[in-house]
């Protein structure tokens, strides 16, 4: 069959869009192109005596370049022209206002007999019944078979029903580009898969798991292939196979559609998705937060200035000397500080009465010789006998003030542990 050509020409296109309007059709330029294709066709029917409908537009009209229609478009001056987003634009008749459907809403004001008897009808469909994939045409193809279920319903209402279908309702499904029987369609064995999240098995390599997918996609925005203009939806999967050796299935992570797991909130701190030239949706990177480093202040705090510590202040004054009984130990005789040396006699110990009220205390006393060099081994045998005291037993304390040390003396008590020996270790072979 010979093909026929489009009329671009003003009148053409503002009748095309206004038959868009009875349908409660937005004429975007995508529609109003297949609208002038199938009025084309149509006008062909008619001159070659056939049925309006027995002429397929998708075959028997040439194609007609997007370019050029909208030129046309934006020459009429009886069109406004709105641009939408992407590349797609909305045609307007200037001075005409009308309300039109949202035919991918996902609110459904359907009544559930409609339902009922669709489900009834595709259930009855075998596998050589199918429609086409795109929504138009698919609504289009509905809205000729008359069903009375269906009657009084506008073409705008059919496409979406149609969406509701393929969307919400699970009643129709797609297969090699067309709409079949959700059952007999490939959406079918990847619903089952994505509720089990696993492979579909058409996989040709090892599929990523979530933290591969988080590992991979990072790398790829933070440094994309140079070759690439950017990571979008139609190469993130050929991305993954030719980077990094894996698939990305979006069934073994729980979806049945790629786009939706691009939109997964497990991805939210990657990326976002947007929308790019050539109605392409984009992956855009996420800013990343760096965390602060451990002497670097995170949020404005308050701050204590503590104060230096106060000590007391130590008065050295002219005092009247006191002198002490000496002080005796049990085996000895002698008084004895941890690393200190036996002397031959005890002699009377002199103080200074401090002339304050603070209780310190000043010497000038230089005969207390040290003896440091062997101040480790005694301090091993005093704690061994210190750890060696019978607590229970009921002793009296009688602390001594000796230089900067503060002896205990300890008088010998039954059931008490008492030192065998206070010499140095190195001297006792003298004693």
């Amino acid at each position: 069959m010979a093909q026929c050509t489009v009329d671009l020409a003003p009148r053409e296109i503002v009748a095309s869009v206004r038959s868009l309007y009875v349908d409660g059709l937005q004429p975007f330029g995508r529609i109003l192109l297949q609208r002038l294709r199938e009025r084309a066709a149509e006008r062909f029917a008619a001159s070659q005596g056939l049925p309006v409908d027995s002429v397929d537009p998708d075959t028997a009209v040439a194609q007609v370049a997007p370019k050029a229609l909208r030129a046309a478009c934006e020459a009429c001056n009886l069109l406004e022209v709105r641009p939408e987003e992407g590349k797609q634009y909305t045609l307007v008749i200037k001075g005409e206002s009308v309300e039109f459907l949202d035919v991918t809403s996902a609110a459904d004001p359907y009544p559930e007999h409609l339902w009922h008897a669709f489900s009834k009808l595709v259930e009855s469909w075998s596998e050589e019944v199918s429609l086409p994939g795109g929504r138009y045409a698919c609504a289009r193809e509905v809205f000729r078979m008359n069903l009375p279920f269906m009657s009084g319903l506008s073409m705008a209402q059919v496409c979406h029903v149609v969406h509701l279908a393929t969307t919400q309702r699970g009643l129709l499904g797609r297969k090699d580009g067309r709409l079949v029987a959700f059952r007999l369609s490939s959406d079918h064995m990847k619903a089952e898969c994505a509720s089990a999240q696993a492979p579909t098995g058409k996989e040709l390599l090892p599929v990523a798991t979530l933290e591969q997918a988080r590992a991979c996609f990072r790398t790829l925005l933070a440094s994309p292939p140079a070759s690439e203009p950017g990571v979008t939806i139609s190469n993130v999967k050929r991305l993954f196979r030719s980077c990094f050796g894996l698939e990305l299935s979006e069934t073994a992570l729980g979806h049945m559609r790629l786009v939706d797991l691009l939109r997964d909130p497990r991805f939210g701190d990657i990326f976002t998705t947007c929308d790019q030239k050539k109605d392409q949706l984009a992956l855009t990177a996420v800013p990343c937060l760096m965390a602060p480093l451990p002497a670097m202040w995170v949020s404005p705090a308050p701050v204590f200035f503590v104060p230096p510590p106060v000590f007391p202040v130590m008065y050295q004054c002219t005092s009247a000397r006191v002198a002490l009984p000496p002080l005796v130990l049990p085996d000895s005789g002698e008084l004895l500080s941890p690393g200190a040396s036996p002397r031959g006699s005890a002699s009377p110990v002199e103080f200074e009465k401090a002339c304050s009220s603070a209780g310190s205390t000043t010497d000038d006393d230089d005969t207390w010789p040290s003896t440091t060099s062997m101040a480790s081994d005694d301090l091993e045998e005093d704690q061994e006998d210190a750890f060696s005291l019978d607590l229970e037993v009921t002793t009296s304390w009688t602390p001594q003030v000796k230089r900067t040390f503060i002896d205990i003396a300890m008088p010998s008590c039954v059931g008490a542990s008492r030192r065998s020996r206070s010499a140095p270790h190195g001297r006792r072979g003298s004693v």
